[in-house]
């Protein structure tokens, strides 16, 4: 490869330099010309090759032959927190695979907080076809830039395990707008309560340059005598405020809460708002107040695993012995379908997430028209939304944040033609959570520690379960019951990555997960997945594999008359390593229940916010308790 002279480390730090100093964001059109300065580019693997662009322009270039070797270029910029841009480039695969299969190359844009820790990325998608030259532009739109950002890069880069060559041209970098305020949230089910306290929260994205003190944000909701409040945040920081209010003080009916960020003379910079409804609707399935999914008038606590058809032989397999009361699985089931679910006792979570419009998966017109998506999202809701197999809709598999608006919108059009079902999403990333508020009713995380100890080892301790439920809570501000997902399959069914930690949890990690995440929180647990299962092994094995995820689930199904119980006590401490929670039971004694979420023995004092006495505990490694405490 012949690299210009002209692209040196001093250029590209030197322009870094001035993007930060300027307050703006990378040249208009990045097209080598000038030998990359801005860009920081590995002195191998990468080039900027004068005659290998668009019309034979100079470009940036990959070339790589080992797939063990894996660098990447980035163009740092200046970013502002909530801002939106526009960003993409023009790509030309001469040839990329991986193990023999298509590669496809990246474009995308990170970003990292004030002490260089990583925040998340977005990915720009292919919206063109070849032109006759075999280029193809690469396109997105981000959505607010987090809050806690402080610098951020454009990229282009290959996946890790690839060979070949591409070339990268013509990148473009635009900021297209700034919100100080996204979204605004509650954490009532569709946003009704009759009693109770009910909390608003808003995202925000104040101006570094303006000191908090010098704000004086307001949430506006309109009161039982008919008039308007003004009430300041009972919390404000640089990424959200909320407010809590009793519900009996607000109008009856629905009537606007709006949030409104303002400067301390008076002065609007933005708002956001929601109808909320003081009063209740009666609907098949909702959530109560702590997020205990209703079904039919009676709690429901959804146990499964996610499937990939619903077909008369799978169903067989699925419910030989099983404990479930619920499936979810990922191509739309027809009613036919429907009805063999609800003869086997199961509910039905409908998967629509492939047909939402420029969805990872979705194919022609899904992929390019957000019209033909809703309106075929519309037209299935209107077909199923009567069985009484349905359960709740799948709108999210991991979506990117660009996603954010669409997803709202397919929310919006589910509550409007189906009053009775919820919207279920499902998150890998924290990043990826408080962007698409708004967007879901439910939520879960899919954290799968086992076998990443080589390919993710900050991801591979068996707690990681109990931290992304706190990072769900935290960042969806409370206002999202959880259903989280737990491990049930072997990383190296996935085929990308080979390594020795690979392998199926065994029946005491699948424990561990499962109640750690219900003692977190979680008020319902979805498997993944039974699908992997029977496709990855032989039938023996699958037999084994499924013994261990229903043995599991057999006791969580046993413990059902406790874990729909309501609340009990908050937990004020447990031992480093536990992860606690209790409910009141019908006897009105107190259910405790205590989960390792390590690999190695816990022991220690569990004190509630109750006139009672320290209870101590002991667990063996990846175990779990129920003690029964008497008030």
């Amino acid at each position: 490869m012949t690299t210009s002279p002209k692209h040196a480390a001093c250029n590209a730090l030197a322009a870094m330099a001035a993007f930060a100093a300027a307050g703006a964001v990378a040249p208009a059109n990045l097209d080598f010309e000038d030998g990359g300065t801005g860009w920081v580019v590995p002195q191998r693997l990468w080039g900027v090759v004068d005659g290998a662009g668009r019309g034979g322009s100079a470009a940036l270039v990959w070339e790589n032959g080992d797939p063990s070797d894996y660098l990447f270029p980035r163009c740092p910029f200046a970013v502002e927190p909530g801002a939106t841009y526009r960003y993409g480039a023009w790509v030309k695969v001469d040839s990329a695979t991986a193990r023999g299969k298509p590669m496809i190359p990246k474009v995308s844009i990170d970003y990292a907080d004030a002490d260089g820790e990583w925040i998340g990325a977005e990915y720009a998608r292919a919206v063109s076809a070849p032109d006759a030259d075999g280029w193809v532009l690469f396109e997105g739109e981000t959505a607010p830039a987090p809050a806690e950002c402080a610098s951020a890069n454009l990229f282009g880069f290959v996946p890790k395990g690839a060979i070949g060559k591409v070339r990268f041209d013509d990148f473009h970098l635009a900021k297209t707008g700034r919100r100080l305020v996204d979204a605004l949230v509650s954490d009532a089910y569709r946003d009704e309560a009759d009693a109770g306290s009910v909390t608003f929260s808003a995202t925000v994205f104040p101006d570094r340059g303006t000191p908090r003190d010098s704000l004086a944000p307001v949430f506006v909701l309109t009161m039982a005598d008919g008039g308007t409040a003004e009430l300041a945040p009972d919390a404000f920081d640089d990424a959200h405020a909320s407010v809590t209010v009793d519900a009996a003080r607000l109008a009856p009916g629905t009537h606007p809460v709006a949030f409104v960020l303002r400067t301390r003379d008076g002065r609007e910079l933005d708002r956001v708002s929601l109808a909320f409804t003081r009063g209740t609707t009666a609907r098949r399935v909702s959530f109560d107040r702590v997020g205990r999914a209703i079904v039919d008038g009676r709690p429901f606590f959804p146990l499964g695993m996610y499937a990939r058809d619903i077909t008369p032989e799978t169903l067989a397999i699925y419910t030989n012995g099983a404990p479930w009361n619920c499936v979810m699985p990922y191509h739309a089931p027809a009613r036919d379908m429907l009805d063999l679910c609800l003869d086997a006792g199961l509910m039905a979570v409908y998967c629509v997430k492939d047909f939402v419009f420029g969805a990872q998966f979705a194919k022609p017109p899904y992929d390019t028209s957000r019209e033909a998506s809703l309106g075929e999202i519309a037209r299935r809701a209107l077909d199923v939304r009567d069985h009484p197999a349905i359960l709740a809709y799948y709108t999210n598999d991991e979506a990117p944040t660009r996603q954010a608006g669409i997803l709202r919108d397919v929310r919006s059009l589910l509550h409007e033609l189906d009053p009775d079902h919820p919207v279920w999403h499902v998150m890998d990333k924290k990043y990826k959570i408080r962007p698409l508020l708004g967007s879901y009713d439910v939520i879960g995380m899919d954290p799968y520690p086992v076998g990443l100890e080589e390919r993710l080892p900050k991801q591979s301790a068996i707690g990681e379960v109990t931290r992304s439920m706190r990072v769900c809570q935290a960042e969806t501000l409370g206002a999202a019951p959880i259903w989280q997902v737990v491990q049930a399959f072997d990383w190296s069914w996935d085929g990308r990555w080979k390594y020795p930690s690979q392998r199926f949890p065994t029946q005491e990690e699948i424990s561990s997960m499962t109640w750690q995440a219900i003692a977190a929180g979680a008020n319902g647990i979805v498997y993944y997945a039974f699908h992997r299962i029977c496709k990855g092994v032989a039938p023996d094995v699958r037999d084994e594999y499924l013994r261990r995820v229903v043995a599991v689930a057999a006791e969580v199904r046993d413990r059902m008359p406790i874990l729909l119980s309501d609340p009990g006590p908050a937990v004020v401490s447990a031992p480093e390593g536990a992860v606690c929670r209790t409910w009141r039971t019908a006897s009105g004694d107190i259910a405790l229940l205590a989960a390792n979420a390590t690999r190695e023995p816990v022991a220690g004092e569990v004190s509630l916010a109750a006139d009672m006495p320290p209870r101590r505990i002991a667990l063996p490694p990846l175990g779990h308790v129920f003690l029964t405490l008497h008030p």
